[in-house]
This record gives structure tokens, C-alpha cells and sequence, in this order.
């Protein structure tokens, strides 16, 4: 069987109307005697008389502490009582529930849709008509409706906020509901202030790890296939490290160029591909799992006609189509479920910064900056208009202690394009994303926009659950220690050797330096001996930065060692180095071409012993030079205040 030419898989459709033009594999459901469900047999429905639920898609309950989650078929009772009895804790249960799917509930005079965390299960209605499917294509199957000549023009726009693209037909987004019969929306998701804000974070950090694995328990259990994509990123290298007690049972596996190539020759995306491939070799050889590479090529992504019109109804927006074939290749197995990695970028602040103002502006300016290159084709009064005309639809007055942003990236961002991801890999294969559930996500949002920006709550966990995997390069193939001992390496040397002079200012030793430090030898640790080294300014004219620092410091040493600053022989700063134990930064401002700037360590007594040379040691942290045209009146700036500055010609 050839999986590709599946069209539509895993996909739905739910109306009042027939649906003639569907895959011979889809089934009728009727709900009600009133609504048309069609569907493969994929999904989990109950119904009285009166009202009905429908879980299409897979998914599963988690839950906090010692409660236990609520299996599939008690969940659906349970969710339609709520819903008709208690509608808050309704919403509060939607939070606790991982999967892929949609679930339409009501009865014949009010149904309403709700998406999973991402909206991951894509789903498409129209505004005239009721009718709401999984595929916009297969709407345009059976009804006729015009194309978007904006979105022609600026393709783009038909994966962004909850346009498609056709006029009339519309996305569900995350977060927000659907009135199925008056084709109206509202948001239900947040219905409070983060509660996850007031708790600690080991308990922020414990509470994901059980409800991810509450995950993994259910799908190992219950798919006999399970997949995992491992990649030299940080989202694959999370997902592993909560994966660890269940390796043994899941087949891992990495796509990869045949000729690896690091450099930028072959563009950024085989490169990218290679630093995959080293890194995860280093990964395979030192933890044991069942994995193997998917090797392409350029000339590996030559479909037939049928498999091409399939996969361009499948999905409005291609991505990586050409490893779909190679999937299908390694994994043909009916019940193969993919364990991805991805959305868990909503928690890094990807669009916020601590600058970023929490109103709608925030938002306008994301959306200009990421239509820049359309506004040749598309006017900005057209694209303004498509943009209010949507974002009235995400309610973002109703978003209590949370961040437009935050809810904008993941709705707009990750509950538009990641979905399409996954309605092209469905030929292939079903997937899971343990990220995707609403109290992970929350937690994720509640840590600060610094640790958030630091990835600071994923290498937690991956430190209490896998910390070898810390170790590893972060899309790049240099391990943690090659990077430090390289970076170490790298710090610039801003003199190798410095000379000690005596009260004559002679020449009597040369000594090598380690880490730019210069200091006196004990032996010549004599009144007005003196070590020294030499720095020139290259540029025409501008500034030159200096840090310093000598750790020494005793409030009974004063008067024995001193550092100096000389521009061309000329003394413009002094210190005794027992004063002060912090680093100094000096900037030296009106140089010139050729001007000499001298760093001289001198001993003002004869204290030739051993802790002498050491306190004498002076280390140049940083030295900078700059080209600038800046008049100052002050040409010697320091930080240290005990530095006695003079000023110079």
C-alpha cells in the first residue's frame, strides 16, 4: 500500500449538510439525526438523546498528584457532565488533557468546538455555511468557495491568525472556541490569572515531568510503533531526557544529508542537518538505543503526479516534503506513532523582551515585521485591515496576567504552521506531542522572561532527568568541555611577554606571561624596580579601554607596591594596589596613531619575599581600541576609586 496517496488522514468533517466528494475509507456517523459526522475510524464519540461529545483524535488524561487520570471512555462522560453542570471546571479539565484532537460537543441547538492545547488536529469552518473539517481542501471538495486573492499574493497569510485560503473559510486557533451554529468564537482559555506563578520551582518542574510521563506510560502502552526523531537541538534533547525510562520500547532515528557538509556551501539547512549527524553520533556512542540515520539526497524527492496532488490537499504549506518517502520507507507499520518535540518554543519568550509593551501595538509590530517582504505586492491598508479584521477574533482584552505576545506566538505561530507540519507527515505516520497540553504550557509561561529566554526550565529538566545530555553540544558539534577549553584558548592574548626594568630603567629580566599578567619577581622586588609592558594605539584617532585587576588587598600594605598608567612616558593614573581588590575599568580618551600606552607594576621598597611577587600580580582583563572623532574633557576615566588620575597632553 502506498501511504502517501492517503488523503486526508486522521481528518474529519462535521456538518448539517452531506459531504459526497470524501476517501472511501471514511465512515457516517450521525449524531443526533441531525448532524453528518464523517470520519475514519479514528476517534471516540458518545451520545444520548439530547447532546453528544466527540473526541476525534487521540488523547489522553494526565493529572496532579496522587489523583488518578480518567481513561478515554469515562472521559467522555465525564467532560459532557461538566459541560452541561459545571462549565468552569469543564475548562479547568480541558487543561489536563495531551493528545491530538478536537472535540465538538453540545446538542441540536448549541455546539461548540475546542481545539487541543495547539490546535494541532488543523481544523477549517466556513462562515456561511455549517460546516467545519480538518482539511480545508476537502471543503473546497465538496463546496465551492472563491480563492484569497490576497493570500495569493502573500501566501503567508493563509497560515497566519485564522485566515485560510478562501474567502468565507476560516481556522480555529488555540485558546478559542467555536459556536458551531452562529459561527461565532470566544476565547475560553485563559479564564484566570497563571496559578502556576505562586508555586515553587521544583514544584513547577515536578508537575511537568509527571504529567510528560503520565503521557509516555499511555502511548507505550498502547501503540505498538512509537518513533522519536533525535536531532543536536535542545527540544529533541528535552523530550529524550524525559524519555529515559522508556527507551528500550521506542525506535529512534535521524534524517541526514549523505554528504555532510559544516560549512555554509550547501546552505543552511545541510549544515544544520550535519551538526544533527555528528552530534548524535557522539550521543548513540555513549547511551545505548535502537536508532539508525535516514540518509537523503538531492534527487530524493521526485513524487508521481497522484502523490503530489495528495500531499498539496493534505497541506496548505509544504515542509520537508522530500522525507516523507523515507518515513515511509523505515516505518511502514499500520500503527506507527511519531513522539515530536516541537512547541516548546512557546516557553522561551520567543517574541518577548523585557521592553515589549503588553497591548495590541506589540502585536501589530510582530505582524508588520514578519509581512515585510509582501507589502510589494499586498498595500499596507489591505494587510492592516486583514490584520484587525482577524485579531478581534483572539479577544485579547481577556487575557488576565498573561502576556499578548506570549498568547500570540502561540496561537498565531505554532497553532497555524506547526499544524500544517503535521497534516503533511500524516501520510506517514500519527503524532504525539507531550508539550501539547495546556497546564505544561502554562507552567512553561510562568517562569521569568529572563529563565525563559535562557531555556533555563528545559535544561532543568533534562539536569534531574538525563544530565549527560547537558553535556552535549546545543547544535553544535563541540561538547561543553571542547566549547569552554576552546573558549578558554580563544581569550585574547594581549601580551605575551613583559620586561622588569630597575631604578635606572634598565633592562635586567624578560619574563613570559600567563593569561596577560605581569608582576615582579621576587628577585626584583627592590625600591623603584618595576615590570612593564607596552601597548601601541593603532587607529588614526579615538579611545582605548583597559580593565585591570589586582586581588591583592591589605589595609597594612599601603605604600609598598603601585601600578601605573604612562601615555607616551607621560604618568596619567596610579593606585597602590592595596587599596583595592576589584577590577578597574579605564578608558583613555583623545589618542592618537603610534601613542604608546605603557601598564607598569612597581615595588616602592625591598621586600624580596615570595607573597610579594604574588601580590604584585597585575591581570589586563580587556583591552579595546576605537576609532571615534568624541571630544572629552576628561581624558582618563576610571572606576577604581582609589586611582589617582592626571590628566595629559
Amino acid at each position: 500500500m502506498n501511504k502517501i496517496l492517503r488523503q486526508y488522514p486522521y481528518g474529519f468533517a462535521f456538518s448539517d449538510m452531506d459531504f459526497d466528494n470524501l476517501p472511501k475509507n471514511y465512515e457516517l456517523t450521525k449524531v443526533l439525526d441531525k448532524f453528518n459526522y464523517y470520519h475514519e475510524t479514528y476517534n471516540k464519540i458518545h451520545q444520548t438523546t439530547t447532546d453528544f461529545i466527540i473526541i476525534h483524535g487521540h488523547f489522553k488524561h494526565v493529572n496532579i498528584g496522587d489523583k488518578e487520570s480518567i481513561n478515554n471512555d469515562q472521559l467522555l462522560l465525564y467532560l459532557l457532565e461538566q459541560y452541561k453542570d459545571n462549565y468552569r471546571k469543564f475548562l479547568k479539565t480541558l487543561n489536563f488533557i495531551g493528545g491530538r484532537y478536537i472535540i465538538i460537543i453540545g446538542n441540536r441547538d448549541k455546539v461548540e468546538v475546542y481545539p487541543d492545547a495547539c490546535a494541532c488536529r488543523s481544523a477549517y469552518y466556513t462562515t456561511d455555511k455549517n460546516i467545519i473539517a480538518s482539511h480545508v481542501e476537502m471543503i473546497i471538495d465538496n463546496y465551492d468557495y472563491e480563492k484569497d486573492s490576497v493570500v495569493e499574493k502573500a501566501p503567508k497569510l493563509g497560515f497566519s491568525l485564522n485566515i485560510s485560503p478562501y474567502l468565507n473559510i476560516k481556522s480555529i486557533l488555540p485558546n478559542i472556541l467555536l459556536n458551531f451554529l452562529t459561527r461565532e468564537t470566544s476565547r475560553f482559555f485563559p479564564i484566570g490569572n497563571n496559578t502556576y506563578n505562586e508555586i515553587t520551582e521544583g514544584e513547577k518542574l515536578s508537575i511537568v515531568e509527571n504529567l510528560w510521563k503520565q503521557q509516555l506510560d499511555y502511548y507505550v502502552n498502547n501503540y505498538n510503533n512509537l518513533i522519536f526523531s533525535l536531532t543536536a537541538g535542545n527540544d529533541s534533547r528535552v523530550s529524550f531526557a524525559l524519555t529515559k525510562e522508556y527507551k528500550e520500547k521506542i525506535k529512534f532515528f535521524t534524517y541526514s544529508p549523505k554528504n555532510l557538509r559544516t560549512d555554509d556551501e550547501e546552505g543552511y539547512f545541510i549544515k544544520s542537518l550535519t551538526i544533527d549527524n555528528l552530534v548524535v553520533k557522539q550521543i548513540i556512542g555513549d547511551i545505548d538505543i535502537n536508532h539508525k540515520f535516514l540518509y537523503f539526497s538531492n534527487n530524493d524527492n521526485d513524487f508521481t503526479k497522484d502523490e503530489l496532488k495528495v500531499l498539496s490537499k493534505n497541506a496548505i504549506k509544504g515542509h520537508g516534503r522530500f522525507l516523507i518517502k523515507h518515513y515511509n520507507n523505515n516505518f511502514n507499520e499500520q500503527d506507527t506513532i511519531h513522539i515530536r518535540a516541537n512547541l516548546l518554543e512557546i516557553g522561551r519568550a520567543y517574541y518577548l523582551k523585557l521592553d515589549k509593551r503588553n497591548d495590541i501595538n506589540s502585536v501589530k509590530n510582530v505582524f508588520d515585521n514578519s509581512f515585510k517582504n509582501s507589502k510589494s505586492k499586498v498595500s499596507k491598508e489591505i494587510l492592516d485591515s486583514r490584520f484587525f479584521e482577524s485579531i478581534r477574533e483572539l479577544y485579547y482584552d481577556k487575557v488576565f496576567d498573561y502576556h499578548i505576545l506570549d498568547l500570540y506566538y502561540w496561537e498565531n505561530r505554532m497553532g497555524r504552521w506547526f499544524s500544517e507540519v503535521l497534516n503533511e507527515t500524516d501520510t506517514a505516520f500519527e503524532t504525539f506531542l507531550p508539550f501539547n497540553v495546556r497546564s505544561i504550557i502554562d507552567i512553561s509561561l510562568s517562569f521569568g522572561i529572563k529563565e525563559r529566554r535562557e531555556d533555563y526550565m528545559f535544561k532543568e529538566l533534562i539536569n534531574r532527568n538525563y544530565p549527560i545530555l547537558n553535556f552535549y553540544g546545543e547544535n553544535e558539534v563541540k561538547n561543553i568541555y571542547e566549547q569552554a577549553r576552546d573558549e578558554k584558548k580563544s581569550i585574547d592574548k594581549i601580551f605575551d611577554v613583559f620586561n622588569v626594568y630597575d631604578e635606572s630603567s634598565i633592562i635586567v629580566s624578560s619574563s613570559i606571561s600567563n593569561y596577560n599578567t605581569l608582576y615582579i619577581p621576587v628577585e626584583y622586588l627592590k625600591a623603584n624596580y618595576y615590570s612593564e609592558v607596552s601597548l601601541i594605539f593603532s587607529e588614526s584617532k579615538g579611545c582605548m579601554n583597559l580593565t585591570v585587576i589586582n586581588t591583592y588587598i591589605s589595609s597594612k600594605a599601603k605604600g609598598y607596591l603601585i601600578y601605573q598608567l604612562l601615555i607616551n612616558d607621560q604618568i596619567v593614573l596610579e593606585e597602590d594596589i592595596s587599596l583595592w581588590n576589584l577590577e578597574n575599568n579605564i578608558s583613555l580618551f583623545g589618542l592618537t596613531k603610534g601613542d604608546s600606552i605603557k601598564i607598569q607594576v612597581k615595588s616602592l621598597r625591598d621586600v624580596q619575599l615570595e607573597s610579594w611577587q604574588t601580590a604584585s600580580n597585575l591581570k589586563i582583563l580587556h583591552s579595546e581600541q576605537f576609532l571615534s572623532d568624541i571630544v572629552v574633557s576628561k581624558k582618563v576615566t576610571c572606576t577604581s576609586p582609589f586611582s589617582v588620575v592626571y590628566g595629559f597632553k
